[in-house]
């Protein structure tokens, strides 16, 4: 029978070995966290690139305000494209704030993301038309650096899933709210004599 004072010491040389792994470990994983999604949508670049270079039209589409729409949200900067800038307040999001950093009309818009502790992102969401205007294939890229913070490498890997999942959610809102705003009118039926 094994006395309770040798298990006690198994236990914590075993929990020291396995804080040493995981804190180890952390330094072969990656230092940053990039995820890629793209979604060809039968629609024109303005038609689309008007929601994005606009942080006051997120809430159209992007799926952060469908889990939660945010307490506080503070707008900044102008209207829209680089300079914009949003603030929000949310007790199941966090605090956090995103920047458009530069626009290039119709083709790409590059953005800022501060989440406080749980670190910054950029992100570039680019739009490339078909020759004939009918289509457009939307690209939308997010890339986390981690550094030496091995806490961070594992959210990152962790957490790639879910933010890949995000990006998709929100590229399909986007095809949804752009496309019902460009549904034709239907017709109103003859009036009756």
């Amino acid at each position: 029978m094994i006395s309770w004072r040798k298990w006690a010491r198994r236990a914590a040389i075993a929990s020291g070995a396995l804080m040493a792994a995981v804190a180890v470990g952390g330094f072969f994983l990656p230092s940053a966290l990039e995820v890629d999604r793209q979604r060809l949508i039968p629609l024109p670049a303005p038609k689309l690139y008007d929601r994005v270079a606009s942080l006051r039209r997120w809430p159209e589409w992007a799926t952060w305000w469908q889990r939660e729409p945010f307490l506080e949200v503070r707008h900044s900067g102008p209207e829209r494209g680089a300079g914009a800038a949003l603030a929000w307040h949310s007790k199941r999001e966090g605090d956090g704030r995103a920047k458009i950093l530069a626009v290039s009309p119709d083709r790409e818009v590059a953005l800022a993301f501060d989440f406080g502790e749980r670190g910054e992102a950029q992100s570039v969401i680019q739009f490339e038309e078909s020759p004939d205007r009918q289509q457009t294939l939307v690209r939308w890229k997010c890339r986390a650096d981690f550094g030496s913070n091995t806490g961070r490498r594992y959210f990152g890997l962790l957490f790639r899933p879910w933010i890949a999942r995000e990006l998709e959610e929100s590229l399909a809102r986007l095809e949804s709210a752009a496309r019902a705003d460009s549904s034709p009118l239907p017709e109103t039926p003859p009036a009756l004599p």
